[in-house]
């Protein structure tokens, strides 16, 4: 199946992109399913990689792979992205699946970086914050606008999505909902603000090179969606990297609180991020807390880049548990207290 996509591939291009099926190496990336997959092609004697091809047989695939086509052309004639990236090759069918080719980004992964180090220092992880971040802010430079809506998310609407994922009768639960409520009541109407977003970034999806640093895997981009969502994300998904270096079997689900809550270097340094990033977006720093929560609400409620309904059903498990644990915690190095 896989030679006879790239096959069809091949026989699209022409001139210095020709591919030689036959003499081409082929990489699997990533597991192999039944419905998709995701390979990478070497060109002979070539020790970079020349194309990512990627196919999908499901709805949901599919329809992924149709938008990550529109943010590479988009991001092609844009120019927004300050490094590398993937250039849209070809999008077309084959047989029952949609096929997405792509170029290669050149780089190491930085998800294998990670996982080389013998250990994960406060230094360490402030620098990779400040790679990472500083990606995500010169990409959304001079692109951020305030919503259509006049406010971020209101009194109401924050109460009701918490009230929709906890559980009633739960004195932890009850605790929670009081805390939600001051604190949204003292931090007021939060200004709404969108930009481009990648809407996976984390350290999976990042290739580090001599010139910085490469973004791949663009299905969830958007041109403009909620700035806090891919500052969540990458936080997110840079603690359950380093979390699962440093603590083993870390549950995902508990990944958020590990972040946040904590009194260590990771949760210490993804605090002041997470408030660094309010700042930069026109908010206050002191609703650190109440811009969180509501970002991981705003995702348990299904307003989330991620098209599974396997995630909606994680990020709400993730937010009972942070909502838990932060019900329990005190004045964290005076930022995420509880109001």
């Amino acid at each position: 199946m896989i030679r006879d996509v790239i096959a069809a591939f091949a026989a699209q291009l022409d001139g210095y992109e020709s591919l030689d099926p036959a003499s081409s190496r082929i990489v699997h990336l990533g597991g192999v399913w039944e419905d998709r997959a995701v390979v990478v092609v070497f060109r002979p004697r070539q020790p970079q990689p020349s194309f990512v091809i990627k196919l999908d047989r499901t709805a949901i695939g599919r329809r992924l792979l149709d938008q990550e086509s529109t943010a590479l052309r988009w991001l092609r004639e844009t120019r927004r992205a300050p490094g590398p990236v993937p250039a849209p090759v070809a999008l077309f069918e084959h047989r029952d699946a949609l096929v997405l080719a792509q170029t290669a980004v050149p780089g190491r992964p930085f998800m294998a970086q990670l996982r080389r180090r013998l250990r994960i220092t406060a230094r360490a992880i402030a620098r990779d914050h400040a790679l990472l971040l500083g990606w995500l802010e010169e990409f959304r430079d001079g692109a951020v606008a305030p919503a259509d809506r006049g406010q971020w998310l209101s009194d109401a609407e924050a109460l009701t999505l918490a009230e929709q994922i906890l559980p009633t009768g739960k004195l932890w639960a009850r605790r929670a909902l009081d805390d939600l409520r001051r604190g949204v009541d003292a931090a007021g109407r939060l200004p709404s603000v969108v930009a481009p977003s990648h809407g996976d970034l984390g350290p999976s999806n990042v290739l580090r090179h001599r010139d910085g640093v490469g973004v791949i895997d663009w299905e969830r981009s958007h041109p403009a969606a909620p700035a806090l969502n891919d500052v969540l994300i990458l936080l997110h998904h840079y603690a359950r990297a380093v979390s699962r270096r440093r603590d083993g079997t870390l549950d995902t689900r508990d990944v958020m609180a590990r972040a946040f809550l904590r009194d260590d270097a990771l949760s210490l340094e993804t605090r002041r991020r997470w408030r660094e990033q309010l700042v930069a977006l026109g908010m206050p720093a002191e609703a650190d807390a109440v811009a969180l929560t509501a970002t991981i609400l705003r995702f348990a409620a299904g307003q989330t880049p991620f098209a599974q309904r396997s995630a909606g059903r994680m990020w709400r498990q993730i937010a009972r548990r942070f909502l838990r644990a932060w019900s329990a915690t005190g004045p964290v190095d005076g930022a995420l207290a509880r109001p």
